[in-house]
């Protein structure tokens, strides 16, 4: 969306943190992905809540940079790790793989393009929080996670913005 995108105020964030705070009640995340942290928050609050060894990566790199900087703000740099990625791709993010638990919060295409990767790097039984989702554009994205038998439980609509999970 821009360069180091994420205050935490924008619908699909706070569907991310909402989806995030309900999982938490039931499925405690030990091991996380955020593909597209911008500023990290995600990767942040999932490091927060259980001390989950958390992956962060951006295709921005001053995002990337900026959400490590944040990381150590925060005093959650011991457990992100951050760095620079197209997708799922590279060391960082494959090295913890299989995923608990995947954030997704991203333009449309991208994340149609991500979803084969975002299924074969969630663990059986685990969840993604996709998000970066105009309403209208809800039933696509459906339609590009079942092949891959990605489901979604849950949704949240907020400002015009979907997060499904």
């Amino acid at each position: 969306a821009s360069t180091a995108f994420g205050t935490g105020h924008h619908g699909t964030t706070r569907g991310c943190l909402l989806a995030l705070e309900l999982l938490a009640r039931t499925h405690g995340p030990q091991k996380v992905l955020d593909l597209g942290c911008g500023t990290g928050i995600l990767a942040f609050a999932a490091a927060k809540l259980r001390h989950a060894r958390t992956i962060a990566t951006d295709i921005d790199p001053v995002a990337a940079a900026k959400a490590r900087e944040f990381s150590r703000l925060n005093a959650v740099h011991p457990y992100v790790k951050t760095g620079t990625a197209a997708g799922i791709k590279g060391p960082l993010s494959l090295a913890d793989r299989p995923y608990d638990l995947i954030f997704a919060n991203i333009l449309m295409r991208p994340l149609m393009q991500l979803m084969p990767s975002i299924a074969r790097c969630v663990r059986p039984g685990g969840h993604a929080i996709l998000s970066g989702l105009l309403n209208h554009q809800e039933r696509a994205i459906m339609a590009v996670a079942a092949p891959w038998r990605l489901t979604f439980v849950r949704r949240h609509r907020l400002d015009g913005w979907v997060t499904l999970t």
